[in-house]
């Protein structure tokens, strides 16, 4: 007889078994792919919220480069091809006339002018006067 109990309670404890893994497959089968769904609502928002912080990200880098006074500077001495000695007198002339944006030299010409020099560039003039003549040659002059 204990053969036959152990037999019995052996099929008793695989049916309980089974009976514990068939509400988890149960479940997996009667899904209608909403989990699915979600799942991918989740990534595509996760990959659209990088996306947007990324193009915040990179036109705050943009518009750093592009308001930049010196670099704005720097690119048209290059422009123009100015040598050493020339950016140098520019960077001078823009500290004595006080010019938050430096590229204005290359605006106005009447910065130039000796008057407008001070006595500390006055010794440069006849660069000054050159500079003037080659940043605001007109076509019709040369």
């Amino acid at each position: 007889m204990s053969g036959w109990f152990s037999g019995t309670s052996l099929l008793a404890q695989s049916s309980r078994l089974e009976s514990l893994g068939s509400g988890l497959r149960g479940k997996a089968v009667d899904s209608n792919g909403t989990e699915v769904l979600i799942g991918f609502a989740i990534v595509a928002g996760l990959v659209l919220l990088g996306c947007g912080a990324y193009a915040l990200w990179s036109r705050g880098e943009r518009s750093g480069h592009f308001n930049n006074p010196k670099e704005l500077f720097r690119s048209l001495c290059r422009a123009h091809e100015l040598d050493r000695a020339s950016r140098r007198f520019l960077k001078q002339l823009a500290v004595h006339q006080r010019l938050a944006q430096p590229a204005r030299l290359f605006l106005e010409p009447e910065r130039f002018e000796a008057d407008n020099l001070g006595p500390g560039l006055q010794s440069q003039r006849d660069l000054a006067s050159e500079l003037q003549r080659r940043l605001f040659a007109t076509a019709d002059a040369s």
